[in-house]
C-alpha cells in the first residue's frame, strides 16, 4: 500500500511537472510570436520607411540620368512641328476681283495707263488710280501744303498712302523713278523703298505690287536730251529696276517686269512705242502691259507664287560697260529740278502723250 501511494504519488508529481513544462512552452511561445509579430511589425514599417525612401531617390535620380543620343533625338523630332505649305494669297480671286481691289500708283506713264483703260473694258478698267505727271517718291514723301504735290483721291489731296487706306485696297502696284533718278541720283533708290515703308506702315496687310520703270528711246528729241544723257538716264533706270527686283525678292513683294516686250534689241524703249520719242507709250504699248498684267495675275491666282520676272536687261553694244553702273551726276539744265511742284517742262513732255491717237 505505501509502494502503491508512492508511486501515485510519483505520477502525480510527473503530470504536474508535465504540465508546468508544457505552460512554460506555451508561455514561450506566446512570447516568441510576440516578439515575431513585433519584429515583422517593425519590419515592415522598416520596409514602408525604405520603400519610401526608394521611391525618393528614384524621383529624384530620373533628373540626373542622363539621356542616350536615341533619346535626345527622338525627343528632338517630337518638337519640331511639321511643315506647314503656306497658303495661296489669292485663292478664290478672279481676274476681275483681283484688279478691282487694286490701286495704280505713278507718274505720267502710269497715267497713261488710266487713260488706256478708260476708252474701253481692261482688266484694270475698274482698279484705283493715283496718278500724276512727273510724280516722283521725293513727292509721295512730303507733307500736304497747298504747294505739295500729290495726287488727288476723290477730289482731295492727300498722301497716297492715306488715300489707299480710304480705298480699302489690298493690292498696291508702283511705277515711279522716270522723274527721281536725274534729280536725286543718290538717293532715288532710298527714297523709293520709304516710300514703301510709308504705304505698309498705314496699310500693313496691303500686298506691294512694282511695276518695271520706263526707258527712254536710244535717239530721243534732241530737244530733250541727246543719246549720251539717254544712255545714262537708262543705266540708271536699269539699276533701279534690278534693285527694286531684289527688294521685291528679299520682302514678299512682286515684281512685275513690263519693260522686256517693248525694249529695243540695244536695250531701250523701242521707237515703235513711243508716242512722244522719249520716254511715254503709245496704246500698242499699253496693250502689251494689259496683257503682262493679265497673265501675272493669272499665274498668281492659281499657283500663290509669282512668275519669274526679272528687269529687262539693257543689251550693251560693245563699246558700252557690261553692268549698268548707278550715274551719279548732277542734272542736266533739261531734267526735273527738284522742287514741291511739277516741273514745268516736265509738265510740256505729258502734254504730248495723247494716248487716244493711237489705235
Amino acid at each position: 500500500m505505501t509502494r502503491f501511494k508512492r508511486i501515485l504519488a510519483f505520477s502525480a508529481a510527473a503530470l504536474v511537472l508535465t504540465a508546468a513544462c508544457s505552460c512554460e512552452k506555451k508561455a514561450e511561445n506566446t512570447d516568441g510570436e510576440i516578439a515575431d509579430s513585433m519584429e515583422n511589425t517593425e519590419h515592415n514599417e522598416q520596409n514602408d520607411i525604405n520603400v519610401d525612401g526608394i521611391d525618393s531617390e528614384n524621383e529624384e535620380s530620373t533628373d540626373v540620368i542622363p539621356e542616350t543620343d536615341d533619346q535626345k533625338e527622338q525627343e528632338q523630332e517630337e518638337e519640331i512641328p511639321p511643315v506647314v505649305e503656306p497658303t495661296n494669297p489669292f485663292e478664290g480671286e478672279t481676274l476681275e476681283s483681283f484688279y478691282n481691289t487694286a490701286a495704280f500708283v505713278g507718274d505720267s506713264v502710269m497715267h497713261g495707263l488710266q487713260l488706256y483703260s478708260a476708252r474701253g473694258v481692261t482688266a484694270t478698267t475698274n482698279s484705283t488710280f493715283l496718278t500724276l505727271s512727273s510724280f516722283a517718291a521725293r513727292h509721295a514723301l512730303s507733307d500736304v501744303t497747298e504747294k505739295s504735290y500729290h495726287p488727288l483721291y476723290e477730289g482731295e489731296k492727300m498722301k497716297t498712302e492715306d488715300a489707299l487706306a480710304i480705298a480699302g485696297v489690298d493690292k498696291v502696284f508702283i511705277s515711279l523713278g522716270l522723274n527721281d533718278v536725274r534729280v536725286t541720283p543718290k538717293t532715288y533708290y532710298e527714297n523709293y523703298v520709304e516710300f514703301i515703308g510709308k504705304i505698309k506702315e498705314k496699310c500693313p496687310d496691303i500686298k506691294i505690287f512694282i511695276v518695271s520703270t520706263t526707258y527712254p528711246v536710244e535717239s530721243p528729241n534732241p530737244n530733250k536730251m541727246d543719246r549720251a544723257t539717254a544712255l545714262d538716264y537708262r543705266n540708271q533706270l536699269y539699276d533701279l529696276n534690278f534693285r527694286l527686283n531684289a527688294w521685291c525678292a528679299e520682302n514678299g513683294g512682286y515684281f512685275v517686269d513690263v519693260m522686256s516686250p517693248i525694249i529695243s534689241e540695244n536695250g531701250f524703249l523701242a521707237d515703235e512705242y513711243t508716242s512722244d520719242n522719249y520716254v511715254h507709250l503709245t496704246n500698242k504699248a499699253y496693250t502689251i502691259w494689259e496683257q503682262t498684267l493679265i497673265d501675272y495675275a493669272t499665274v498668281l491666282i492659281e499657283t500663290g507664287k509669282a512668275p519669274v520676272s526679272f528687269p529687262a536687261i539693257p543689251l550693251y553694244v560693245t563699246e558700252e560697260p557690261a553692268t549698268a553702273p548707278v550715274i551719279e551726276t548732277e542734272p542736266t539744265p533739261d531734267a526735273v529740278t527738284e522742287s514741291d511742284t511739277a516741273p514745268e517742262q516736265e509738265a510740256t513732255y505729258e502734254n504730248t502723250t495723247e494716248v487716244t491717237n493711237e489705235n
